[in-house]
């Protein structure tokens, strides 16, 4: 192996060292189609997340049309919910709010999950904020 080849390869493994960065998952509307099953994060998920190295996901909420408009929100607040829920029982994932919980939570060896929303509104930063009692509210932005 070439001087240079070892010094790509380093460099691949420093930015590796604390696990890959997805910045963009529709999985809670996953979690939501399976809502009457438990612990979809630990047996659907959580195994191939380890093999690929994934430290730090967003996770967005993703409403598809056959619930709009009806049911929209309800549907994004049961994602949340499920995500919440699926979280408390796995102990290997850590919603994350801050850059101070990502860092806590690879400390922890916990997979960080960000939450985020696709824009209903073109040109809109739509952003979920989860209060303590779990219910959420959606707001866009610019």
């Amino acid at each position: 192996m070439t001087a240079p080849e070892k010094s790509t390869e380093q460099q691949i493994d420093r930015l590796h060292a604390d696990g890959i960065v997805d910045l963009h998952f529709d999985m809670p509307m996953d979690l939501y189609e399976k809502r009457n099953r438990t612990s979809v994060l630990a047996t659907d998920f959580l195994p191939d997340f380890e093999a690929g190295d994934i430290g730090v996901l967003g996770v967005a909420i993703y409403i598809e049309d056959r619930y709009l408009p009806e049911m929209g929100l309800r549907v994004a607040l049961d994602q949340i919910s499920r995500l919440y829920a699926e979280v408390e029982g796995s102990g290997r994932f850590a919603i994350c709010k801050s850059c101070e919980n990502i860092l806590d939570a690879r400390k922890a060896r916990k997979i960080a999950l960000l939450g985020q929303s696709d824009s209903p509104m073109p040109g809109a930063m739509p952003q979920v904020l989860a209060g303590s009692s779990r219910q959420a509210v959606l707001r866009a932005t610019d």
